[in-house]
């Protein structure tokens, strides 16, 4: 049977929850306990409505809540359990204070998440002596209403790229990026044209996108055609010099390997040289091209292609921007170059989408800065043991 305390009407006001009286203090060790009960003595049945006053039992339990005098503070609260006569039920009166099920206050569950926010689920565990688990779930729940009170109203550009769930290993996830509002749409768990295209028939504001920003993957472009007809799709401008240069890389390489050794010791330390902008070059750099240029004439000519195709990216308008690249295209064929002919292939293949950059000037530069800010995030959470917790915790971010 519960002793029936007088209030203490000093500690009522320190605590701070309205519907709680605290009857008695006692600090063990490094914990306070506030022995609290509830102010109301009337309660609504939950099945019919009625106002309930017969009190069948009263039941004590505890939780924690926030930090009080550098202790962990809990509440041990005796609850009152109503009899409803109408409905014939028992129940126990609600907190506002505290979520049904719960062991932790509310405000004290804001405190946790709020700090997972600035810091790992780890070194939260660690600070406030709960375990990884419990933790997790607090950030879970709180991260999720978060994110469920944004507003979306659509978005007329998308950028979309891949980036890596776990580093060393070929997991990629598919971000979803807005360049005008500068935030994260979406997080999808898998890069497959059949994901990407079932996200895009559920956006409710799919009717709404008037240009999709993407890197030189058939999938995505089809998934986005085929979920969102008339839609413009870029080809990545970055992308598209990415691919140019890893055919310039593996020229060099091949290049490289068919020198005499002593060829090979002075070409050391080109690999950057030949793909970096020529006007970036630092002094050292500018001589060591000079060099690649003497010893390996076709790699130099493959470097001048590659600079030139680089320029017509500095075309204003559409028209001149084809007239160029098709001259540069017959360049590359009358040279005798084999070294881009895979990439000429490619360039043919994603023509009209790489045309569509000079009509809007889209690409996915915003996204390769967001990807970074990503990776660093990972890094130092060590990873996230399911996807939903990396969604959740990047979304946040954003």
């Amino acid at each position: 049977m519960l002793v029936k305390l007088k209030k203490n009407k000093m500690l009522t006001e320190i605590l701070g929850i309205n519907e709680l009286e605290v009857m008695d203090r006692k600090v063990i060790g490094k914990n306070v306990y506030f022995y609290v009960e509830t102010k109301a003595q009337v309660a609504i049945c939950p099945v019919c409505g009625a106002y309930v006053e017969d009190i069948k039992e009263y039941k004590q339990y505890t939780v924690r809540d926030l930090p009080a005098h550098g202790k962990k503070a809990y509440l041990v609260i005796t609850k009152k359990r109503f009899c409803c006569e109408d409905c014939e039920i028992t129940f126990t009166e609600p907190l506002e204070s505290i979520a049904p099920g719960e062991i932790y206050t509310k405000r004290y569950m804001e405190l946790v998440y709020n700090k997972c926010k600035r810091c790992t689920i780890e070194d939260i565990s660690k600070e406030e002596e709960l375990g990884y688990k419990a933790v997790q779930r607090i950030f879970y729940i709180y991260g999720k209403k978060e994110i469920s009170k944004v507003e979306d109203d659509g978005h007329e550009i998308l950028c979309i790229d891949e980036t890596s769930l776990k580093k060393r290993y070929r997991e990629f996830v598919l971000i979803i990026y807005s360049p005008v509002n500068n935030r994260i749409v979406d997080i999808l768990e898998d890069r497959s044209k059949e994901r990407l295209k079932q996200w895009l028939l559920a956006y409710k504001h799919r009717d709404k996108i008037k240009i999709v920003s993407i890197d030189m993957w058939e999938p995505y472009k089809d998934a986005i055609l085929e979920a969102v007809p008339g839609v413009v799709v870029n080809a990545d401008r970055f992308h598209v010099m990415k691919n140019l240069n890893e055919c310039l890389t593996k020229a060099r390489r091949e290049t490289q390997k068919a020198l005499p050794k002593e060829k090979k010791d002075e070409l050391k330390g080109s690999r950057w040289v030949i793909v970096k902008n020529e006007e970036d070059l630092k002094p050292e750099e500018q001589a060591k091209l000079k060099k690649i240029y003497e010893l390996c004439p076709e790699l130099g000519q493959c470097h001048q292609l590659k600079e030139e195709f680089r320029k017509v990216f500095s075309t204003e308008f559409r028209e001149e921007a084809e007239k160029a690249l098709r001259k540069w295209v017959e360049k590359v064929e009358t040279s005798g170059v084999k070294a881009f002919a895979k990439f000429l292939t490619t360039l043919k293949n994603w023509w009209e989408c790489i045309l569509n950059y000079f009509d809007n000037r889209v690409t996915n530069g915003f996204i390769e800065g967001v990807n970074t800010k990503l990776r660093t995030i990972n890094r130092m959470a060590y990873g996230y043991g399911s996807f939903f917790m990396y969604r959740l915790r990047m979304l946040l971010s954003f």
